[in-house]
């Protein structure tokens, strides 16, 4: 099976192959902020088995959500870009 799509500005784009090493639903605090939902539902593929095409750009969300909240995590990157 082949899955493809791209950032939220179309720049980056990825084909994924095969099947899902994992799925799940992801309900902290900063999930439902950057996607503006109850949950985010992620794949996790073999990096082998993703090809990825365009220019790619990581960006900080939420330092000071983190800071606050989750004082334990420090990681506040999301990737791909935010154009």
């Amino acid at each position: 099976m082949e899955r493809s799509g791209g950032c939220a500005c179309g720049a980056l784009r990825f084909i994924a192959r095969g099947d899902a090493s994992r799925v799940g639903l992801c309900h902290c605090l900063v999930c439902q902020r950057a996607h503006g939902a109850p949950y985010l539902a992620f794949a996790v593929f073999a990096r082998a088995a993703v090809a990825l095409c365009g220019p790619y750009a990581a960006w900080e969300s939420s330092p000071r959500l983190l800071s606050a909240t989750l004082p334990y995590m420090r990681i506040s990157v999301r990737e791909p870009c935010r154009r």
